[in-house]
């Protein structure tokens, strides 16, 4: 029963995109599903070295692209189509906000928040798998 309710709850914070908290191994990966025009979870904490993979569960393509829809940021701008995902490593402690481009308007927006864990700087990105599209086009921050 116990299990059940841990299933709801966490089932309940994807589909309403709470905020979702990632522990344990800073080489560890967290996904953000985009679904229904949205990031879930619309925001979450990790440490510096993580890695973050946005997959596109949606039906339509998407952006994943760091900074805010009037204030750009050069630190990746990753196009998805539905079953595509990309991935990056952050290296750098900070708050990240990041957006789809085609869906802004309409409030697709995310942030990331990176603990320092270490005296690293930098991120690496590792492009998109699935689909038909290749290579990067996120640059290292």
């Amino acid at each position: 029963m116990r299990t059940l309710a841990t299933a709801v709850a966490l089932t309940f914070m994807t589909v309403c995109g709470g905020t979702t908290s990632s522990t344990g191994s800073t080489s560890g990966q967290v996904i953000v599903s985009l679904h229904n025009l949205a990031f879930a979870p619309l925001s979450l904490s990790i440490q510096v070295g993580q890695t973050v993979r946005w997959r596109n569960d949606d039906q339509v393509a998407h952006t994943v692209t760091s900074g805010a829809p009037a204030l750009l940021s050069d630190l990746f701008d990753q196009m998805l189509k539905p079953g595509e995902t990309f991935d990056f490593t952050f290296a750098k402690a900070g708050t990240f906000p990041y957006f789809c481009r085609i869906h802004a308007p309409m409030g697709m927006l995310g942030s990331i928040t990176v603990g320092q864990t270490s005296a690293t700087s930098g991120g690496t990105t590792s492009g998109t798998t699935g689909g038909t599209t290749g290579g990067t086009t996120g640059i290292p921050y």
